[in-house]
């Protein structure tokens, strides 16, 4: 996640057009999206305060001012809420779109090796790093690794994981031969 993608989605979301996000102007209607933009890259992006502060124009102190007022602003207001959702949702949607149009190789995984290949496919297409995978599944870093090598996951870790990139992990019964037949 870059800055400029930041401040693109925060514009679209706004319905101000960049350079007045980027402008010197300190009225309201360009600083609440300035602040947004401060927001997602130090809390998002994890970029430094001087990052940022270059990218707008800004010195550092303003930066920590705008990160802080939404900090602020969302314990109070809906529309900082629903914003930065909205925003969230627009820096994920490229990542969903490559995901939802996905056809795995094994359409239906019938064994444990099958499902760790699907999910290992989902994984690498995401572009998400290992590390925050792990971090927003709640899972060990060794998970990924083991993964890699082929060993069968804990079935709880794998299902945080796939859950993170909007899929779930479903074990259904096969019907028997006798079942079918019927």
């Amino acid at each position: 996640m870059t800055i400029s993608k930041i401040l693109s989605a925060v514009s679209r979301q706004t319905n101000i057009p960049e350079e007045f996000i980027l402008s010197h102007s300190r009225r309201a209607i360009y600083a609440y999206p300035r602040f947004l933009v401060c927001w997602f890259g130090y809390h998002k992006a994890n970029l430094t305060l001087e990052e940022i502060a270059e990218f707008l124009g800004r010195d550092h102190t303003s930066i920590i001012h705008g990160r802080d007022r939404i900090d602020v602003l969302l314990q109070h207001k809906e529309k900082v809420v629903a914003d930065v959702s909205a925003v969230t949702l627009a820096l994920k949607e490229p990542v969903v779109r490559k995901l939802r149009s996905y056809t795995p190789s094994r359409p239906y995984p019938s064994n444990m090796d099958e499902v760790v290949a699907t999910a290992v496919e989902l994984f690498q297409l995401s572009g998400m790093s290992e590390r925050k995978l792990t971090i927003r599944a709640g899972v060990n870093r060794s998970f990924m690794y083991g993964l890699k090598l082929g060993y069968s996951p804990c079935v709880g870790n794998l299902e945080a994981a796939l859950n993170v990139l909007g899929y779930k992990l479903a074990i259904v019964p096969i019907e028997s031969d006798q079942e079918a037949a019927a």
